[in-house]
C-alpha cells in the first residue's frame, strides 16, 4: 500500500501538468489521454469520486477551446479530491505502520 500511495502521489503533479498542457494546446486526443489515464489510476487505489472527475474531462464534448474556465474549474476539483485521497491513504499507511 505504501508503494502505491507514493507512486500516486509522484503521478498527481505529472497527470495534473499534462492536462494543463494540453489543455494549453487545445490537444483534444492528448488531454482524453492523460484524462484516461488518470482515471485508472484513481480507481486502481479506489478513488472513485476522483475517478468520476477524470471521466467528465475524458469525455469532455465540447472544444477544448472557449472551454478552458469550465475545465480549470474541474481541474481544481480534481487537486483538491487527490489531496483529500493522499491524505486517506496516508492515514491507512500510518495505522498499519503502528499496528491499529
Amino acid at each position: 500500500m505504501t508503494d502505491l500511495a507514493e507512486l500516486f502521489g509522484e503521478e498527481i503533479p505529472k497527470q495534473t501538468k499534462g492536462l494543463e498542457e494540453a489543455l494549453a494546446q487545445e490537444d483534444s486526443k492528448i488531454f482524453s489521454r492523460i484524462a484516461h489515464t488518470f482515471k485508472g489510476s484513481a480507481n486502481n487505489i479506489g478513488a472513485r469520486r476522483l475517478a468520476e472527475l477524470c471521466q467528465r474531462l475524458e469525455h469532455w464534448e465540447p472544444e477544448l477551446k472557449g472551454s478552458s474556465k469550465e475545465i480549470r474549474s474541474i481541474l481544481v476539483e480534481i487537486q483538491t479530491e487527490a489531496e483529500a485521497v493522499l491524505e486517506s491513504l496516508a492515514d491507512i499507511v500510518a495505522k498499519r505502520n503502528t499496528g491499529s
